[in-house]
C-alpha cells in the first residue's frame, strides 16, 4: 500500500537543489545546487560520500551516464562538466 510516507531525508547543501540524478548501478544519489557544488549520497543511509566542487556558479542540472560511473553537470557558469569516478564508488562505500 502506498502511503506517502516520507523514508529518508538528505540534507547537505546551503543553497537550493536545483536537480537530482540517481545510478542504480551504485545506489548512488547526486544533487545539484545553488551553493556551487554537487553532493553524492548514499542512496540507503542518506550519508553524504563526497562533495564535488569546481563549478562557479549554480550548477543547475546533473545525471549518470548509463555505465553509472561518470557524471555530468551543468551550470550557470555555462560550463558542462563531466565528473569520472572510475572506482571511487566502491572506495566510498567503504568509508
Amino acid at each position: 500500500m502506498l502511503t506517502g510516507k516520507e523514508v529518508r531525508r538528505f540534507v547537505g547543501h546551503s543553497g537550493d537543489v536545483n536537480n537530482i540524478s540517481n545510478s542504480s548501478k551504485t545506489g548512488i544519489l547526486a544533487s545539484a545546487s545553488n551553493d556551487n557544488t554537487i553532493v553524492l549520497w548514499d542512496y540507503d543511509s542518506g550519508r553524504i560520500l563526497i562533495r564535488l566542487t569546481g563549478h562557479t556558479d549554480d550548477v543547475s542540472a546533473v545525471a549518470f551516464h548509463a555505465n553509472g560511473h561518470t557524471l555530468v553537470s551543468g551550470g550557470l557558469d555555462s560550463t558542462v562538466r563531466l565528473w569520472d569516478m572510475g572506482l571511487k564508488y566502491s572506495s566510498l562505500h567503504n568509508n
